[in-house]
């Protein structure tokens, strides 16, 4: 099981899979969600609710972990752990958040449906954030990894 190289990695998480975030909950259990996302090259950067559970956790606790895989073969997937960073505050996407946002909406939903569901939610706060790795860990095959072997 080899690591996706710089390169691949990059096609790889341009690909528009859903994300699952994994932040961690007052009580100290795991709280994990599906999440659209970007990927700048550097970090992983997404868009919340102002009032989402995962955001309440992760300005509490900004340590955060994302999975990133593919449901088919060739089962490619990637982890990546670190620290949420705040990228802007609650408050409608306008600017260069607006198109952020609507590219994010047409990566996920194609051009017409993305636009449409802007325009519906265009009004509504929402924070964006990265998740900055600390480790980021590939796999590029489905074959297990030497240490499982004995």
């Amino acid at each position: 099981m080899a690591p996706l190289a710089k390169e691949r990695l990059d096609e790889f998480l341009a690909l528009p899979l859903i994300a699952r975030l994994a932040t961690i909950t007052p009580e100290g259990d795991p709280y994990v969600v599906p999440i659209w996302y970007e990927w700048d090259g550097r970090a992983v950067i997404m868009s919340a609710r102002e009032r989402s559970r995962y955001l309440a956790n992760l300005r509490r606790n900004p340590r955060a972990c994302v999975s990133i895989a593919e449901d088919r073969e060739p089962l490619r997937r990637v982890l990546v752990r670190g620290r949420a960073e705040i990228l802007r505050e609650a408050e409608p996407d306008r600017g260069e958040w607006l198109e952020r946002s609507r590219a994010l909406c047409r990566r996920y939903l194609g051009e017409r449906a993305g636009d449409d569901y802007q325009d519906e939610t265009i009004d509504r706060p929402s924070v964006w954030f990265r998740v900055v790795p600390e480790e980021i860990v590939s796999w590029d095959s489905p074959e297990w990894h030497p240490r499982y072997y004995r």
